[in-house]
């Protein structure tokens, strides 16, 4: 392995991972923002797809969601399971139980682990592990805590892979767009 990098599980960089406030959510534009699989369904937080519902002032302590957040989809069809988004927003928004919130220790940042994790959904990772029934597919914590990371531990070594990383996604964006 490369010098200066380390390799650990996720349940080892992960300061939490857990399921949300499950409770009824309506699209009204009523009460207080609730996270949904919906609200990450193009890799990215969309403050405009969550649902509403009424918390009471322990359930918003206990799920308000942090900027830095990662979202992770462990139910749904089989091809978007692991499916990921950092939350960025600064207005108050809750997490829903249908998707798992990962807040990762110092050791690693958000965004590349938030890198990490697109990785192996795009490679398959999860398709290939996750339980299927008839119209749902999900991942439990435990197999998710077990799976191998590595990272170099410097965070500004992260912070720098993450800019090409970045860098480089946008410019396969605009090459699509002006391709269309």
């Amino acid at each position: 392995m490369k010098a200066g990098w380390q390799t650990n599980t996720l349940g080892d960089v992960l300061a939490v991972i857990r399921n949300g406030v499950n409770c009824k959510q309506d699209k009204s534009g009523n009460g207080d923002r609730i996270s949904r699989i919906e609200s990450i369904s193009d890799a990215t937080f969309d403050l405009e797809k969550v649902g509403y519902a009424e918390l009471s002032e322990r359930e918003k302590e206990k799920n308000r969601l942090e900027q830095g957040d990662i979202l992770f989809s462990h139910i749904n069809s089989a091809i978007h399971v692991g499916k990921t988004a950092v939350f960025d927003c600064e207005e108050p928004v809750y997490h829903g139980v249908n998707l798992l919130l990962m807040r990762p220790k110092e050791v690693v940042t958000s965004a590349y682990l938030d890198h990490a994790l697109k990785y192996l959904f795009q490679r398959g990772y999860w398709r290939g592990v996750c339980k299927q029934s008839v119209n749902q597919a999900s991942v439990n914590q435990q197999d998710i805590s077990r799976v191998e990371i590595r990272y170099p531990q410097s965070l500004v070594e992260q912070q720098r892979i993450v800019g090409l990383l970045d860098e480089a996604f946008a410019g396969i964006a605009t090459a699509k767009a002006n391709a269309e």
